[in-house]
């Protein structure tokens, strides 16, 4: 075993030499490969393992699932949890990558069990950061805070465990920053810091004063935040002048220009932002074809582009997209290309215009079509459903079997214990037990995970507790020492009157709330030794912490209540498919037969009905497809939320030109009263998403020769939008009925069945509640309907 880490340690040492990450992951592949030959499956391959496939990840490799479950193998054949925890931590950073989110949970969860079983802490407290990471990433913050905080709770002062417990301080930093809870965000940030600077490298260090540099951004206190970035600045400046800077301190610290960048722009200080720009472009931060580059190339066009130099920002802009070409990352590059297509068309040169715009939409239709296939294809798939069915419902059984397991182990253990007691108690008095005998029962209850100990009913002294009692005495609340004694300060005769009663015990559990505000419970037992008399002389008690068992219960309720909304899911995916989706292609099919076959004995009007059929058709499977499309994301838990600041009036106007068409056929009118310069802090996509929807709704509902108000107001810390219509209206129990997955459009009531299949309503009310808002719908029978939502204000509003 020696011999085989030495040879593994001087391989890898001899190929860190190289800059290179391929060859490192060659080489290792290599020593993997000599030692499985010569048949040494042992902890030594399988580190090697974890090593190869960590190299594998950086580089996406489908080599990385090979050296991940050999890993795992090797893990589980020599009992090494640590092996196999790291194996299950890798894949759960893989899927994460790659936005299966609910496999990297999965992942996450086997690591922390092997974590919890090799007793390694530090583990413990990455991978619970890594899961908050994930939920905080989907805009579930409170899930994510929750999280953090627990890692942050297996800290305890500890050295060892530093670093995790300041990336947590960090994380919680970011919820609140998220938030907006400022004052929270600063202090979680400060506690980072104070950490960093006493175990950290520079680099750590740099990370702690970058984000007090967001927090006073965030607050529009921009001289704070220059000073606290320019320390961060300081703090990475040995790595430049020594040549020791990696990818990562790199990308870092374009991240803090980045945020200078913005600051002064929005201060505007002219001169200084020249002068950052003109350091950057020499700097050797921006080097080769990279993702910094192009986003410094875009940035700079855009100052050059707000200063009337249009013609020198659509030079970095094209460089911008060169350096992100082998990227090849669509939606920068169609962003890129709309914005050289404006200036293009500012600068008079309409040709050059017109060709971005078709390279743009050439592009947007590429994506678009890539996506909606693709997630067609997986949703239209019902073995695919059926299979997530059955994983969800294996999962739910091995939880329910684990808590049995471990529930019916504590059991035997405390029985057994408690008997033990009884045993020492009373025959040692009896029979005077051989000293080998009591030695060994001592040994046994010291040997309980739970404090023991035993009450005298008359005296209230502790007659006698086990070394988990002795070390745990600051924590238990009811024992009181005075002098070397040790007494029950709890209500003993509320306990006697039980017990004296014929109970053979007393159960009973009780929460306390511990100072990072996390809840731990706990379960207290009595049992009573009677005296000859029949009478309680003493009582046994003893505390058990049932917190993981209460944590497996309320995982189990949610793995169900997942459960049951898959079946849901599936039972109406099933419905639309076979169903509303059916309807449309039937008469695009019977009007297309009716053409190829008829065309010569039809006149330009039916030619031109069935023209207007087959568009219809047409444009009522794509909205559907694009409803299917959003909702499956949604269900899938793949969503994941970007606020940035949006500017209202301008998103109002975009989404109604989609409807033009419609509008004028019907002759109804958009009233938009929004101000010019109301901007929110919100998701782009999701509020075009949410918008779309509700317009489509009002329009769809009113009558011809009519119109539709949309409107925007501020009220406290929101936007209020509010879109009504003069259509039909609802009852209180249609309203009722109109988010439920379960019910369809066709099947709320009125003078005019609504048809479609309610996804979009359901869609749209998910959209508010992860941009933090609220949605509400106002509606009387023949009186219209109003619906309003409200998004958070942006900082600059």
């Amino acid at each position: 075993m020696f011999k085989g880490w030495f040879l593994l340690v001087f391989l890898i040492q001899g190929v860190c030499c190289t800059v290179y990450t391929q060859q490192l992951a060659d080489s290792l592949e290599k020593v993997i490969t000599v030692r499985l030959e010569a048949g040494m499956r042992d902890t030594v391959t399988g580190n090697a393992a974890l090593l190869a496939a960590s190299e594998y990840l950086h580089t996406s490799s489908p080599k990385f699932f090979t050296y991940t479950s050999l890993a795992l193998e090797l893990g589980t054949e020599n009992r090494a949890p640590l092996i196999t925890g790291q194996a299950y931590t890798l894949l759960g950073h893989m899927y994460r990558r790659m936005g299966i989110y609910n496999l990297a949970l999965k992942s996450y969860n086997s690591s922390l069990k092997e974590y919890a079983e090799a007793f390694h802490i530090s583990f413990n407290i990455f991978t619970l950061s890594d899961i908050g990471n994930i939920y905080y990433e989907k805009g579930m913050y409170d899930i994510a805070a929750n999280y953090y905080r627990r890692g942050l709770a297996l800290w305890k002062g500890s050295d060892a465990t530093w670093h995790g417990a300041s990336v947590c301080l960090i994380n919680l930093g970011l919820v609140n920053l998220k938030l907006r809870n400022y004052d929270s965000s600063y202090s979680y940030f400060g506690r980072a810091l104070e950490l960093r600077k006493r175990n950290a490298t520079p680099f750590y260090v740099s990370h702690a004063y970058y984000y007090f540099g967001r927090v006073f951004q965030e607050r529009g206190l921009f001289d704070s935040a220059l000073h606290y970035l320019n320390i961060s600045r300081e703090y990475l400046q040995p790595y430049f002048d020594d040549g020791s800077f990696t990818g990562e301190i790199k990308e870092f610290s374009f991240d803090i220009y980045s945020v200078m960048i913005d600051i002064y722009r929005k201060m505007p200080d002219e001169e200084k932002l020249q002068k950052l720009f003109l350091e950057l472009l020499d700097d050797q931060i921006i080097t080769g074809t990279n993702s910094t580059a192009q986003r410094l190339y875009e940035q700079y066009a855009d100052f050059l582009s707000e200063r009337g130099k249009e013609r020198e920002a659509l030079l970095w802009l094209e460089k911008s997209i060169n350096a992100g070409r082998p990227l090849n990352y669509s939606p920068v590059t169609m962003k890129l290309l709309l914005k050289q297509a404006l200036l293009y068309d500012k600068t008079g040169n309409s040709t050059a215009a017109l060709r971005n715009y078709r390279a743009y939409t050439l592009l947007a239709d590429s994506v678009n079509a890539d996506r909606i296939s693709s997630e067609l294809l997986n949703i239209s798939e019902k073995e695919a459903l059926e299979r997530q069915d059955a994983e969800m419902q294996a999962l739910v059984s091995e939880k329910e079997q684990e808590l049995f397991i471990q529930s019916l182990t504590n059991i035997i253990l405390i029985a057994f214990s408690v008997l033990a007691l009884f045993f020492l108690y009373f025959y040692y008095r009896k029979y005077k037990l051989d000293n080998s005998i009591l030695k060994f029962l001592r040994t046994l209850i010291n040997s309980l995970r739970y404090p023991f100990y035993v009450i005298n009913t008359e005296s209230k002294e502790i007659e006698y507790y086990n070394h988990t009692a002795a070390e745990d005495l600051h924590s238990l609340k009811k024992i009181r020492k005075e002098g070397e004694k040790l007494f029950f300060t709890g209500n003993i005769n509320t306990i006697l009157n039980e017990l004296q009663s014929g109970k053979q015990y007393l159960l009973r559990q009780f929460e306390d709330k511990n100072p990072d505000g996390t809840v731990s419970h706990f379960e207290v037992a009595n049992y009573p030794v009677y005296d000859q008399l029949g009478k309680v002389i003493r009582v046994i008690e003893y505390i058990r912490d049932i917190t993981p068992i209460k944590e497996a219960e309320k995982q189990l309720q949610e793995y169900n209540r997942e459960l049951e909304d898959s079946n849901r899911a599936k039972d109406r995916l099933i419905s639309i498919i076979g169903h509303d989706l059916k309807s449309p292609f039937s008469v695009l099919l019977g009007s297309i037969s009716i053409l190829r076959d008829s065309q010569d004995e039809l006149s330009n009007e039916e030619r031109q009905r069935f023209i207007d059929n087959l568009f219809d058709a047409a444009s009522k499977v794509y909205k559907l497809v694009e409803n299917l499309l959003e909702w499956s994301i949604l269900n899938a838990g793949r969503v994941t939320y970007h606020p940035a600041d949006v500017n209202l009036h301008d998103l109002f106007t975009q989404g109604v030109h989609a409807f033009t068409l419609d509008l004028n056929n019907r002759k109804i009118d958009i009233n938009i009263s929004c101000p010019e310069k109301l901007m929110v802090f919100a998701d782009l996509n999701m509020q075009r998403t949410i918008f779309r929807n509700l317009l489509a709704n009002a329009i769809k509902f009113s009558p011809n020769e009519s119109s539709v108000e949309v409107s925007a107001e501020i009220t406290g810390g929101s936007a209020k939008v509010c879109i009504s219509d003069h259509g039909i209206g609802m009852t209180g129990e249609d309203i009722s009925k109109l988010f439920r997955s379960d019910v369809k459009n066709s099947e709320i009531g009125g003078s005019h069945k609504a048809k479609g299949t309610g996804l979009g309503l359901i869609i749209t009310q998910e959209f508010v509640k992860l941009n933090q808002g609220t949605l509400s719908v106002v509606s009387q029978p023949g009186q219209g309907t109003t619906f309003c939502y409200t998004i958070p204000l942006s900082p600059q509003t």
